[in-house]
C-alpha cells in the first residue's frame, strides 16, 4: 500500500519532468531555425500566385537556411530525434508545396512534377523505414558501406556537397516557377546552369532508394 501511495505521489513529478524535457527539446535553437524555415515555406505558398518575386525570395531564404540547423545543433550540442524528423519533414513539405504550385502553373507538365514529388518523398520514406528496421540512428550511416562512391560521398562529406546539390535542385525548380511570370533568356540560362545539379540530386534519390531496399529485401 505504501509503495502504491509513493507511486501516486511520484507520478505528477515524472509528468512534470517529461513535460519540461519535451518543452526544452521543442525549443532547441536548431529546431527554432527549422520553424523559421517552415514559416518561409508557408509564406511562399501564400504569395506563390500573386507575388512571385516575394515568393521566390522566401524559397531562397528557406533553402539557404537548410544546413544551418545542423550547424546550430553542433555548436550548441543540443540535438534530438525530433529535430532530425522535423528537418526532413520540412524538406519534404517544401518539395510537395513547390511541386504542387508548378503543377498548377504548368498543367501540361503536371505528371512530371507529380513524378518528381513522388520520387522525392518515397525515396526518403524508404530510407527512414530501412533505418528503423536496422535500428540505425542516422540515415547517413546507413550508406557508410555502400559500394556506390557518389552516394557514400554525398552522405559522408561535410554537408557542403549535399547542400550544393539540394540548393541546385531547388533553384532549378524555382527558376521554372519564375519563368512562368517572367519568360526571358536570363532565367533560361540560369535554369540550364542549375539543371545538371538538380538532375544529379534526383539521381541520388533513385539510387538511395535502391540501396536502402537492398538492405531490407
Amino acid at each position: 500500500m505504501l509503495l502504491y501511495l509513493t507511486n501516486i505521489v511520484a507520478t505528477p513529478k515524472r509528468i512534470l519532468l517529461n513535460t519540461s524535457l519535451t518543452n526544452r527539446i521543442l525549443f532547441y535553437p536548431a529546431n527554432i531555425v527549422t520553424y523559421i524555415r517552415i514559416l518561409f515555406i508557408l509564406l511562399f505558398a501564400l504569395f506563390a500566385f500573386s507575388h512571385p518575386i516575394l515568393a521566390f525570395t522566401f524559397v531562397l531564404l528557406s533553402e539557404s537556411m537548410d544546413p544551418l540547423d545542423g550547424y546550430v545543433a553542433k555548436i550548441t550540442r543540443k540535438s534530438s530525434h525530433y529535430g532530425s524528423i522535423l528537418d526532413m519533414t520540412t524538406d519534404r513539405t517544401s518539395c510537395l508545396i513547390a511541386g504542387t504550385v508548378l503543377a498548377v502553373l504548368y498543367p501540361h507538365w503536371c505528371l512530371l512534377f507529380l513524378f518528381i514529388m513522388v520520387i522525392d518523398i518515397a525515396s526518403h520514406l524508404i530510407v527512414i523505414y530501412t533505418c528503423a528496421i536496422n535500428n540505425t540512428m542516422s540515415h547517413k550511416s546507413l550508406f557508410a558501406n555502400t559500394h556506390i562512391s557518389l552516394l557514400k560521398f554525398y552522405y559522408s562529406s561535410q554537408r557542403y556537397f549535399m547542400f550544393t546539390l539540394a540548393l541546385g535542385y531547388d533553384l532549378s525548380l524555382g527558376l521554372i516557377y519564375l519563368y512562368h511570370f517572367y519568360p526571358n533568356r536570363t532565367i533560361i540560362i540560369l535554369f540550364y546552369m542549375t539543371l545538371p545539379i538538380g538532375l544529379l540530386k534526383f539521381y541520388i534519390h533513385l539510387i538511395q532508394s535502391k540501396e536502402a531496399l537492398k538492405q531490407i529485401l
